[in-house]
């Protein structure tokens, strides 16, 4: 994890190939933006956004918001995206050039996770690239981008595919994009974390404090880096049984899972250039995986269930 003062003079990284520097105005907001900004890959090349997270408000409309997330409100305004967290406590506006944040009064950490991937969305989508709430694991015939809503077992899938022997790119951010052959795919890095009762069923460690009560971070493992060529979908849940049940979906539906990632999916004007790419994801059908309800065998069940889609 970077040391704060890393953060205080400015931090260069690598986010879906566009190169950003990450600075806070003081001690306290850089470590709340330490975590999620732990395992970004540093960055030689000029910054062509800089994300700055200060202590004073940006300001945001008097009208009503485009969106609701929670505690979170969106105004979309062409190129500028203005957010407001916790009733205006926190307030951000991303341009293609810059994320800049700033208040006080709330969990700081709390209050840049929920800011900041809405706003990265954002950027990235003025560069071309469309971030993704899914994992997404590699074969050699391509990544598959894992779906599914917070708590719906994307991590599980990942950890079981990492100790059957695939690479993976994400378990939680995916940025993708347009390629010659058809979309590719960029893991974001973030720190992994899982479900606490699944490292008793893997050689793998957990590192550090436990992230939450029932979460712990993975140890031992490394995120596949650069684009790769998207071969599917596959949406995760879980099932009432201890076995681990996979089916196919038509493309109709691997499509609809494809739109329903996208963070930015409420801004009309991102969406429909994210369309096609979505299309390109889902257009040869995709996958269910639903985990078995068991932990001890969750993971083996879940490898089982990849293993019919083919070899690492």
């Amino acid at each position: 994890m970077p040391a704060p003062r890393d953060l205080r003079c400015g931090l260069t990284v690598e986010i879906g190939d566009v190169a950003m520097v990450v600075r806070a105005a003081d001690l306290e907001r850089a470590r709340a933006m330490a975590p999620v900004v732990a395992e970004l890959p540093p960055e030689r090349r000029d910054p062509l956004v800089e994300v700055e997270y200060t202590a004073t408000a940006t300001p945001v409309p008097s009208r009503p918001p485009d969106e609701i997330h929670g505690p979170l409100c969106l105004w979309h305004e062409g190129t500028v995206l203005r957010l407001s967290y916790a009733d205006g406590r926190v307030t951000a506006a991303a341009t293609a050039t810059s994320i800049r944040a700033g208040g006080d009064g709330v969990d700081l950490a709390d209050a840049w996770r929920f800011v900041f991937h809405y706003a990265l969305a954002h950027v990235l989508a003025l560069h071309g690239r469309y971030l993704l709430h899914a994992g997404a694991i590699a074969t050699d015939g391509g990544a598959l981008i894992v779906t599914g809503a917070s708590g719906s077992g994307k991590s599980t899938l990942v950890l079981a595919a990492l100790d059957a022997g695939w690479s993976a790119l994400s378990d939680d951010l995916v940025a993708v994009r347009p390629g010659e052959t058809g979309p590719e795919a960029c893991g974001i890095a973030k720190p992994f974390r899982v479900p606490s009762e699944l490292l008793a069923t893997t050689d793998r460690t957990a590192g550090g404090r436990p992230a939450s009560r029932d979460r712990s971070q993975v140890r031992g493992h490394e995120w596949k880096p650069g684009w790769v060529r998207v071969r599917s979908v596959v949406a995760v849940g879980h099932n009432d049984s201890p076995h681990a049940a996979l089916t196919p979906v038509r493309a109709t539906e691997a499509v609809e899972l494809a739109v329903a990632a996208f963070i930015a999916m409420g801004d009309p004007s991102q969406l429909r250039p994210y369309l096609p790419i979505a299309t390109g994801i889902g257009k040869h059908g995709g996958y269910r995986i639903r985990h078995g309800n068991d932990p001890s065998t969750r993971l083996l069940e879940a490898a089982g269930a990849l293993a019919a889609l083919g070899a690492p």
